[in-house]
């Protein structure tokens, strides 16, 4: 791959789907946190000790405002709220009740779920593996590039770097030179190459974030790890069109970044880092509120403005514009957008959607006019816009997923929704050098995602989707195995749809099947055809133990998969051992 994407977006966690009654909270009181059935997408070995955050890329924990920093996923059902989604709001101006006023703003609901609507349609389980293609024609800027068997991406190099505790890879991206930056936590001291990094509070296993870079024979570059009291964790990663490099993350407590001072606001706040291509650190800044704010995806366009998008509690303030939720503090995460100019580093405004359940920001991909599209997941009802009556609702406590693109102001363009009998969330999104919109996600039983309905056989199956820029659906398929198996995170790289994540038993993609190791989840690494969601290739690899890919990045001809492993892995023709105790953080180059 020759071409660098101006673009740069990130997955963001996955929802746990696992229902209980909210312990009652008010203040810095904690809430009760969710026990995850089996095969749901409950995270991997954790590398928290229990009472900070998340950290496995495969849950969407909704930042709750709690001392400790435990984010957790509660669903219940609650009353219906009277906030409305604000306007977005102008730098230095605070504005908490304006309703967007766009008179284009626009809601399509033709694939989302009515009553009866899936038992109509629900068609036969597929067999174990099957796919279902039910593209409506390739995208209109797009011919069919499958025209016959393409050859498997060929394993290059890998490197895996651990300590005393657990290490985790959740964001990847790579630069025009083929260089690979990697961002994640770590609990204890930990080596990457020939730099030793130390934890902020040894022996207490809390995560602080890291992030290194490689080049593109696997040699190491540069790293650098920062950390403070309670969990700091780094979730998403992304480069503008000079190669430079943007982490985002959370902290629960005042934050030390390479000399910058970042205070906290009271529980879950907003840090972004960003570095020239050889590790200089060149600003940090953090944003947040009383209660808690998470970051769940990060996009940055190639003039370097940062769009994040993510959950929070009760209010979100960046440098003078404050957003506010239906309750001061209720234990329901609501979504947020947050848009920062790349030159003077101050948001340009927050939008902010509110509902009756669990709302959080799954991902979004921001483009070079300040156009943004964004991924949502919910329950109960959203409201989109009050004054346009745009308000997706799920029709209970299953999470439903969509789409919602935003004008270089904040406003509301257009908005999709998409559901079905059980729960789907969008985790990674992207466009093309023509503006098309290209997703992937999970869903459970039979949904729709614009299309025809998809019918899952496994816990949780993957679905692969394309959109014009007017959120048109083009084309979506599902690609199910008799296990669980999920897509983490998603890359655009000309006419390919790179996608990594993890699976559990056997996966059927196009002419390939891939086999986990029995019982455990392995890593995925795929690409697909942008013009209908076939697939060119597919690889697998893992140890005897669960692993995970979090992320994937594509430069110059290399894809990049970073993630997590608990065992050594056969790569390359060789077997590398764990570097450390615990999880290994991991990165995988392919060549193509």
């Amino acid at each position: 791959m020759t071409e660098l994407h101006p673009v740069r977006c990130r997955a963001s966690a996955l929802f746990a789907l696992c229902c209980l009654a909210l312990a009652a909270c008010s203040g810095d009181s904690k809430p009760a946190a969710i026990a995850a059935p089996a095969d749901t997408l409950a995270p991997l070995d954790t590398a928290s000790s229990g009472s900070d955050t998340a950290t496995a890329k495969d849950v969407a924990a909704p930042p709750l405002d709690v001392a400790s920093g435990q984010d957790a996923s509660s669903l219940v059902d609650v009353a219906s709220s009277n906030d409305a989604a604000v306007a977005p709001v102008d730098a230095g101006q605070v504005q908490d009740t304006a309703v967007i006023e766009d008179a284009g703003a626009t809601v399509d609901t033709t694939g989302a779920k009515d009553a009866g609507s899936v038992a109509d349609t629900a068609a036969a389980p597929l067999d174990a593996g099957a796919a279902q293609d039910v593209a409506a024609g390739p995208a209109d800027t797009k011919a069919a590039v499958d025209a016959g068997p393409a050859p498997v991406a060929k394993e290059d190099w890998v490197a895996l770097f651990g300590g005393n505790g657990s290490e985790q890879v959740k964001a990847v991206v790579a630069d025009s030179k083929g260089n690979v930056y990697v961002a994640g936590i770590y609990t204890e001291a930990l080596t990457i190459g020939t730099k030793k990094i130390q934890a902020a509070e040894p022996g207490k296993k809390t995560p602080d974030s890291f992030v290194a870079s490689f080049d593109s024979a696997g040699a190491f570059r540069w790293a650098h790890g920062f950390g403070a009291a309670k969990a700091d964790t780094a979730y998403e990663i992304a480069i503008d069109g000079l190669d430079n490099v943007y982490v985002a993350g959370s902290h629960h407590s005042d934050l030390l970044i390479g000399g910058v001072q970042l205070k906290n606001g009271g529980s879950t706040d907003i840090y972004v880092v960003a570095y020239d291509s050889s590790g200089q650190q060149l600003w940090a800044k953090g944003w947040g509120g009383q209660y808690g704010q998470s970051p769940r995806d990060l996009s940055v366009n190639a003039a370097g403005d940062i769009f994040i998008t993510g959950g929070f509690n009760g209010a979100i303030t960046a440098d003078g514009i404050t957003a506010k939720s239906s309750s001061a503090f209720g234990g329901l995460s609501e979504i947020f957008v947050l848009a920062i100019d790349g030159k003077t580093h101050k948001a340009m405004w927050v939008q902010i959607f509110t509902g009756a359940g669990h709302d959080v920001g799954t991902a979004l991909v921001g483009d070079n006019i300040r156009n943004t599209v964004i991924a949502v997941s919910f329950q109960n009802d959203l409201v989109i816009n009050k004054a346009k009556g745009t308000v997706f609702n799920s029709g209970g406590l299953n999470f439903d997923a969509g789409l919602v693109r935003l004008d270089d102001k904040g406003n509301v363009l257009w908005a999709k929704m998409y559901g079905g009998s059980g729960s789907e969330e969008i985790v990674g999104l992207d466009m093309d050098a023509a503006g098309n919109i290209y997703a992937t996600g999970v869903f459970s039983g039979t949904a729709s995602f614009g299309g025809p309905n998809l019918v899952g056989v496994g816990g949780f199956d993957t679905v692969l989707a394309g959109y014009n820029g007017k959120g048109g659906h083009l084309w979506s398929v599902a690609y199910t195995g008799a296990a669980t198996n999920q897509p983490l995170d998603l890359e655009v790289a000309g006419d390919g749809i790179y996608i990594a994540g993890r699976f559990k038993g056997a996966l059927k993609l196009g002419g390939t099947t891939l086999n986990s190791h029995p019982g455990k989840f392995d890593i995925l690494v795929a690409r697909f055809a942008t013009a209908n969601g076939k697939p060119v290739w597919a690889r697998s690899v893992g140890s005897a133990s669960d692993d995970q890919g979090s992320g994937v990045g594509v430069g110059n001809d290399g894809v990049f998969v970073g993630g997590h492993v608990k065992g050594a892995v056969k790569f390359a023709g060789a077997t590398k051992a764990l570097a450390g105790v615990g999880l290994d953080g991991a990165v995988f180059r392919f060549q193509q």
